[in-house]
């Protein structure tokens, strides 16, 4: 049992690296993209501005609640109650799978770096 416990929490500590990198990811693009909104530079496409905020907020918001569920998943590993063969199978606090909030943070910082794009081709 030690062993794969030692590798979910290897895994875990990889996790909270991975998410500490997209907090600061989306925390620099919501700053650059809430400069960009509140100019008078940018005239148009303020709209894929407003979306690729609230995409960034999602991704913010749902990667704060993965990085919130990493220490109560190991100290289940550590109790030795939670016997995953994954960690993304484990639950954060209020029942959510790990699975399901990295595949949210993830696909909406993936959303809204296209938005991004999209919004720097359409100034031409």
């Amino acid at each position: 049992m030690f062993p794969k416990s030692r590798g979910n929490i290897d895994a875990l500590n990889l996790l909270k690296d991975w998410s500490v990198t997209v907090i600061a990811v989306d925390t620099g693009l919501l700053t650059a993209l809430g400069v960009a909104l509140i100019s008078d530079a940018v005239k148009s496409g303020k709209g894929l501005l407003i979306a690729g905020i609230y995409l960034l907020a999602l991704s913010l918001l749902v990667t704060l609640f993965v990085l919130g569920a990493l220490p109560l998943i190991a100290e289940r590993l550590r109790n030795g109650s939670g016997d995953s063969p994954s960690i993304y199978l484990h639950r954060n606090w209020i029942g959510i799978p790990i699975w399901l909030l990295a595949f949210t943070g993830h696909s909406a910082l993936l959303a809204a770096v296209a938005v991004l794009g999209w919004f720097l081709v359409s100034l031409g």
